[in-house]
C-alpha cells in the first residue's frame, strides 16, 4: 500500500509561502505534471519578476483562511 499526496481540490498549487516569504511553491501537478508544468512554471516567474497576479485556481492562497494560522 501506498499514501499518495494530493491537493484536496486536485489542483496545482502556485505563490509565495505564507510564513516563509523568500520561498515559492509550484506542486500539486500529478500526473499531468509533463503538461502543465511549462505553462505553470511562466506563470510563477511572472508572477515572480513582474508582479502578476496568479490564476484563482491555481494560486496557492485560495487555502489561506482554511489552513494556514499566522
Amino acid at each position: 500500500a501506498q499514501i499518495r499526496a494530493t491537493v484536496i481540490d486536485r489542483r496545482p498549487l502556485l505563490g509565495k509561502h505564507p510564513q516563509h516569504h523568500r520561498l515559492y511553491i509550484l506542486n500539486g501537478v500529478g500526473t499531468r505534471g509533463v503538461l502543465h508544468s511549462p505553462l505553470l512554471s511562466h506563470w510563477l516567474y511572472q508572477h515572480i519578476e513582474n508582479h502578476q497576479n496568479l490564476p484563482p485556481e491555481v494560486d496557492i492562497n485560495r487555502f489561506e483562511n482554511k489552513y494556514f494560522r499566522y
